[in-house]
């Protein structure tokens, strides 16, 4: 299905990475996560990495002896967004995980 949110977060975490590995000059300003919508671009680039990390842990684990730990690393996603906001002051990164940040690279429409 081409309109369901599985294929719309998809698209947003692929349109994050290459905006952020192209000339930020040609960067669409319309997009929630643009700098001049108030996101940080540092912000941008570590959330997609975080997003990039958990798929590739994800990918790495199902096809392994591992795989049956699947639907428990899945189920461990939603702790993991939710604590990077902490994560990013504990590791004295300041407002990098900023909660409203995350909340607008969060949102189902852009």
């Amino acid at each position: 299905m081409c309109g369901s949110p599985h294929n719309d977060t998809i698209l947003k975490m692929w349109e994050r990475a290459v905006s952020l590995v192209s000339d930020p000059a040609l960067d669409d300003p319309n997009t929630p996560w643009a700098p001049k919508q108030g996101v940080p671009r540092t912000t941008t680039l570590a959330f997609t990495a975080v997003q990039f990390l958990c798929l590739a842990l994800l990918v790495g684990i199902k096809d392994t002896e591992l795989g049956v730990l699947f639907p428990v690393v899945v189920a461990g996603l939603a702790p993991v967004r939710l604590a990077l906001p902490a994560l990013g002051r504990r590791l004295g990164l300041g407002s990098l995980f900023d909660e409203s940040f995350l909340a607008t690279l969060d949102a189902d429409e852009f």
